[in-house]
């Protein structure tokens, strides 16, 4: 009598089963899956990493011999973290140009409306936030007082959540 129960309780496993190995188009891991079966072999993974590693391998290879020394490896760090940086300095002019720009009447504050007129969303929507002395006006020092915040306590959470891991605590949400 169990036996006729069997058949249909492992259709209802596997059939959802069979449905998320479908193959799928689109950015990111489903691209790797190159013979389109739904399952991404080991084959397959190296691949794709070896696509990519080739490319970031002429990269590096600065003197083109083939192999990657430390120096060279330290330098290629070296060159990207000085991009990186670069491109945050670029973010940060860009972004005191924009205030600049909407500050309309000179006095190096931005008051809402300042910031809503000149289609500072992200301003405006965080203006109560950013305002730490709540005088209605936000000053450079107060964003820069933000961002200090925001990266101590990316910083600590990073460090937090590094230290629970290690003691088989997880996060701590959820099912615990």
């Amino acid at each position: 009598m169990k036996k006729k129960y069997l058949l249909p309780c492992l259709l209802a496993v596997s059939l959802p089963g069979l449905t998320l190995a479908a193959p799928q188009k689109g950015k990111g891991p489903r691209n790797i899956d190159s013979n389109g079966d739904g399952v991404i072999c080991q084959a397959e993974a190296a691949g794709a990493a070896a696509k990519r590693s080739v490319a970031r391998f002429a990269e590096i290879d600065a003197n083109g011999d083939g192999e990657l020394t430390r120096q060279e490896r330290r330098a290629y760090r070296e060159r990207r973290q000085d991009e990186r940086e670069a491109t945050r300095q670029q973010r940060r002019e860009e972004a005191l140009n924009r205030a600049r720009a909407a500050d309309t009447n000179g006095d190096g504050v931005l008051s809402y409306d300042e910031a809503r007129t000149a289609g500072m969303q992200r301003l405006v929507d965080n203006f109560a936030r950013i305002d730490g002395d709540r005088d209605g006006l936000v000053t450079r020092d107060e964003i820069q007082q933000l961002r200090r915040d925001r990266a101590e306590k990316r910083q600590r959470l990073s460090q937090g959540q590094g230290e629970r891991q290690r003691d088989g605590q997880g996060q701590g949400r959820g099912w615990n």
